[in-house]
């Protein structure tokens, strides 16, 4: 079995007593001479044959630690049963005795002596090059004998004095051996639990980086070797920075960020990825860079997906998903967490095209039920009779035209999940009635059956109508209105949060530039301020449509003013959109009427100066050529 333990001896009486131990050791040891420096160099060559902890004894144990050889360094003790013997033994041949050695051996003397009624004169070194000063300075003040390690034993013979060697005792060595053991079965523990954890880390499909609070790479995966091309010896120890082209990253591990899913481009490859740090006592120590390619996450969920969910009935939003700046949809998110907690009924209230349905997929993968179907059915887009058997299912002939063997409902579908009743304001009086019981049982009976079905389902229901109105009226039932309306969010109109315009504009022209593989545009000042003022009527679904127009149709990589009003859909009621705007339509070839030329001088006069009175730079922002507004201001002019 090969030797994990090495014994450096400065001496042959230690070599030997070694020796003679090691046989009461379960550890197989390697013992070799080696004194103060020579030890270094021995200490250096056991490292390479495999060597993981070493034993010694008085200076070459200092030695091997002042010179921060990486190994457990065990030291044999000089115990007062040592000293006592070594003290006794001088003071039968002279009473002049010296004690020349490091602390060790030097604090023992000047504890021992006492005791014996002995006068020693103590000489401290702190290398082997001072060995045989001291003895000559003992000398000369009269000492005879010279107790010490094996240089200052051989000096002082060399000089006629006695030496006595410094011997260890068997109970101090077995000591020290069995301690290196108990170190040596640590390490295995360590190298056993490091080499589970890097075939962990090497079997997951992910890219792992651990770093330093300074972003220096401590170790990576063999995933994330293959991606940034390195592998783990030549990455350790150099910046994250040389590796991913990030320049964010590295503030974001001193600050001790956290990411989840964050999408980044490495070489112009989309990754998924994380940032987790690492806080030991509150102190950060450092973060884990995980990544993977987003492809192949995609890949693996549509999977997961299919397998678990068929027929498709999974939410596919979550919060984060809702791009928002507004105070008001901050706050109604972090109500609706709230929400998501508890298993109430939810009812959804919001103009058509607010994101009433982002909402409620939202809500679904917060909650406990996010890993169960998420049902969704529009009510307004199916007859009565169609709805109900959709929503309750059927059993074979239970009408005409009922399927061979019947067919479940979204009830039974969404069992241990969520149902969500979009336009929920548009159901019949019937469907109504069979809904109520449903909401109040927790109990199905298929169409054409008498079974009764218990289902485990939370219920979210959406309305762009005011249903109390509806109660009014004798649309809807007062009862279902107070089963449903338990938990309630009110999805504020676009143009109630303007705030949001900017970012959401930002967050299409980027979706839609990329789907189309065109540039992203820049919208002009005046043509953001357009956007901020219309009114959409059709909300978040109609600025996505106006700005997915924008990009197909911009040429220039700039959206003027003048083309968001190209763009912008005609009012269709007697609630006009742009009443409120200062539009001048240029397209038009008709003279314009008094009151819209005034409007547009305002607007010409107004970017005119803000550019300093550059016409170019005006016509630009404007959107039109600079004939066309030397033109118009020469009419206007006159």
């Amino acid at each position: 079995m090969k030797s994990e333990i090495a014994v450096i001896a400065p001496d042959k009486e230690l070599l030997s007593l070694v020796k003679e131990v090691e046989k009461e050791i379960d550890e197989p040891i390697t013992v070799v001479n080696g004194y103060l420096d020579q030890g270094i160099d021995v200490a250096k060559e056991l490292i390479e044959q495999g060597v993981k902890v070493l034993v010694s004894r008085g200076g070459t144990t200092n030695k091997l630690r002042q010179a921060k050889i990486p190994l457990p360094i065990i030291d044999i003790p000089i115990t007062e049963y040592d000293i006592i013997k070594l003290l006794d033994q001088a003071r039968t041949i002279s009473k002049r005795i010296a004690v020349i050695g490091f602390d060790s051996l030097i604090k023992g003397a000047e504890d021992i002596a006492p005791i014996l009624n002995v006068t020693v004169e103590k000489f401290l070194v702190s290398s082997g090059d001072e060995v045989r000063e001291k003895v000559q300075l003992a000398k000369r003040k009269g000492v005879d004998v010279i107790v010490g390690a094996k240089l200052a034993t051989d000096y002082a013979k060399s000089l006629g004095l006695h030496g006595i060697l410094l011997k260890s005792q068997k109970p101090a060595v077995l000591a020290a051996l069995n301690e290196a053991a108990k170190v040596l079965q640590v390490l295995r523990r360590e190298r056993e639990w490091g080499e589970q954890l890097k075939t962990i880390l090497d079997s997951i499909h992910e890219g792992i980086i651990f770093v330093d609070k300074y972003g220096k790479v401590i170790h990576l995966n063999n995933m994330a070797g293959r991606v940034i091309d390195i592998k783990n010896k030549d990455a350790v120890g150099r910046s994250i920075h040389y590796f991913i082209n990030d320049k964010t990253i590295i503030g974001a591990i001193q600050k001790g960020e956290k990411w989840i899913g964050e999408v980044r481009d490495f070489d112009n490859i989309k990754y998924v990825c994380g940032l987790n740090p690492i806080a030991v006592d509150d102190k950060l120590i450092g973060s884990i860079i995980s990544f993977q390619e987003l492809s192949h996450l995609q890949t693996i969920e549509y999977k997961v997906r299919r397998k678990l969910n068929p027929k498709g009935h999974v939410a596919k939003y979550c919060f984060n998903d809702i791009i928002r700046e507004s105070y008001r949809i901050e706050q109604l998110i972090m109500t609706a967490k709230q929400y998501a907690e508890v298993d109430s009924t939810v009812l959804i209230i919001g103009e058509s095209g607010t994101g009433k349905e982002m909402f409620a997929q939202s809500l679904h993968n917060a909650s406990t039920r996010r890993g169960e179907p998420f049902v969704a059915i529009n009510c307004a887009a199916l007859p009565e009779n169609l709805l109900e058997s959709e929503l309750f299912g059927y059993v074979e002939g239970a009408f005409t035209g009922a399927k061979k063997g019947g067919k479940i409902g979204l009830f039974e579908l969404a069992h241990g999940g969520t149902l969500f009743l979009d336009e929920i304001g548009e159901i019949s009086a019937a469907v109504q009635a069979r809904l109520l019981r449903v909401l109040e049982e927790r109990q199905v009976m298929r169409l054409g059956d008498d079974k009764i079905i218990p289902v485990d389902v939370r219920i979210f229901c959406a309305t762009n109508k005011d249903l109390q109105l509806l109660i009014k009226k004798g649309k809807f039932r007062e009862d279902l209105f107070y089963r449903i309306n338990i938990l309630k969010l009110e999805i504020p109109p676009l143009r109630e949060r303007k705030e949001d315009i900017p970012i959401l504009v930002q967050f299409f022209s980027k979706y839609f530039s990329g789907y189309f593989q065109k540039k992203q545009p820049v919208f002009t000042p005046e043509a953001m301020s357009l956007l901020i003022d219309y009114k959409w009527p059709g909300n978040i679904r109609e600025l996505k449509n106006v700005i997915e127009r924008l990009i197909i149709t911009t040429k220039d990589n700039e959206v003027s003013y003048v083309k968001v009003i190209d763009v912008l859909d005609k009012p269709m009621d007697s609630g006009d959109p742009f009443q409120e705007l200062n539009i001048i339509n240029w397209s038009k070839s008709v003279k314009s009427p008094p009151l819209l030329e005034q409007e547009e001088l305002k607007l010409i006069m107004k970017v005119m100066k803000e550019t300093s009175g550059n016409k170019a730079e005006t016509a630009r922002r404007l959107g039109i050529s600079k004939s066309t507004l030397w033109r118009k201001l020469k009419k206007i002019s006159k």
